[in-house]
């Protein structure tokens, strides 16, 4: 995920839309500042622009970026005008707003953020909220039949739970943000349960009984439908056709042959979350937009294959749970011996991360990659000592991939999976030349 770049444009001129980002980057705060009242006034000065159109509204801990995508493909596949945001951004802020899959330009960030900039200074409005407010205000003006909205963080009191969704959806719920959104489950799947609105139904996906429980009870408090998605959809058939996979679904009375360009086991399950989301929407989607919309979906980094010949696959997951998916996903595709290249984020949890891999067959390389957020070379010569599975360690990504390329072909590994941030992805993009 690119940075703003503050600072590096010094000597130079920059801009306007560098200036822009940079100015918006430098909203971000130390720690996270969940309330919603300065949210509030600030979009109420705006017009309460999530007003002029209907929303989806996605919350969970994993997939919930994948589901979102892949409900404003189905929606897109209809004929609709079709928002979309989400978050983070693997290259570009702009990657985060979209309609019909074209991104907001740079233009519409430049004009509405200098708009704004004496009333994010009287609200204190942060970065997120800055681009939440963007979302908005550019669906408002373009005119979108309807939105998809993916929350930042948590869902309760982020800064999208100002909207009045006609359909709340939660992916799987885990372990991740725990000093901000509590340290169990428990505590999690409330703060995620905070998007259910009164009579509004929820859609929850296959879940530990415990965030079942939480979610459905918060459900009933608001008088709201709840819908569990192994009650309402099953996947039957999961066959690789790598890089694709085809999935056969029944769905109520329909069954339905996917063939799905986002890999992975968790993404049967999204798939799923997806199919029965779409049924309880007040409107009727057809099946041929169903499996147009799914087949096209355009979602990168999430068991993106870089390199065909031989397999290079990146992925940003980045906590112990999306670790583990992604770990059964390469043993599912064939790829169980793999090398796995790591790029860990030190706000994340390393130990669960690190504890994941203790059984896996292949060789595993960590890596430290540009930014704050990286662990130094240090503390992973750290982590190796205390973790014999961890077999080597690298200044950069570019060393890594050279060792994990020699290691390939030298030692008949079948591929090697790059993961651990959506900060590598620039790098990452760049030395396979993906577009």
């Amino acid at each position: 995920m690119s940075n703003s770049n503050i600072g590096s444009n010094l000597g130079r001129q920059m801009s306007p839309y560098q200036e822009v980002i940079d100015y918006i980057f430098s909203l971000t705060v130390s720690g996270v500042k969940l309330e919603l009242s300065r949210v509030e006034a600030f979009m109420a000065e705006l017009g309460n622009p999530f007003e002029a159109f209907p929303s989806i509204h996605v919350a969970g801990t994993n997939g919930k970026g994948s589901t979102s995508a892949m409900l404003a493909s189905v929606l897109e596949a209809t004929g609709l005008k079709v928002g979309l945001f989400t978050s983070p951004h693997l290259l570009r802020p702009n990657e985060r707003i979209k309609i019909n899959g074209e991104e907001i330009p740079d233009e519409s960030i430049i004009d509405l953020v200098t708009q704004w900039k004496s009333q994010i200074a009287t609200h204190g409005i942060t970065f997120f909220e800055v681009l939440t407010a963007l979302a908005f205000c550019y669906f408002r003006e373009h005119s979108v039949d309807i939105a998809v909205i993916e929350t930042g963080l948590g869902g309760r009191l982020d800064a999208t739970n100002v909207i009045n969704p006609i359909l709340s959806v939660i992916t799987s719920v885990d372990m991740d943000h725990m000093n901000i959104l509590g340290d169990t489950l428990d505590l999690i799947a409330r703060e995620k349960a905070g998007i259910i609105k009164p009579g509004v139904p929820v859609v929850l996906a296959e879940n530990l009984q415990i965030v079942h429980e939480v979610i459905r009870d918060r459900a009933n408090l608001m008088g709201s439908d709840f819908i569990y998605t192994p009650d309402e959809c099953e996947v039957t058939q999961q066959e690789i056709r790598f890089p694709r996979q085809l999935l056969t679904c029944r769905s109520g009375q329909n069954e339905y042959v996917i063939d799905s360009p986002l890999l992975g086991n968790h993404q049967s399950q999204n798939v799923a979350l997806v199919l029965t989301a779409l049924r309880y929407l007040p409107f009727e989607v057809s099946a041929p937009a169903i499996l147009a919309g799914l087949g096209m979906v355009n979602w990168p980094g999430r068991m993106q294959v870089v390199q065909m010949e031989p397999p290079v696959v990146y992925d940003v997951a980045h906590n112990p749970a999306g670790v583990r998916q992604l770990l059964q996903s390469l043993q599912y595709a064939g790829f169980g011996e793999a090398v796995l290249l790591v790029g860990l984020n030190q706000r994340k949890d390393t130990a669960g991360i690190i504890e994941c891999m203790r059984d896996w067959p292949g060789e595993i390389g960590l890596f430290s990659f540009a930014g704050d957020s990286s662990i130094p070379v240090k503390i992973l010569l750290e982590l190796q000592q205390s973790n014999r599975h961890i077999t080597a360690v690298f200044e950069n990504y570019n060393d890594g991939i050279v060792w994990a390329e020699m290691i390939r072909d030298h030692g008949d590994r079948p591929a090697i999976c790059i993961f651990g941030s959506h900060y590598l992805a620039e790098d990452i993009f760049s030395y396979y030349q993906v577009d």
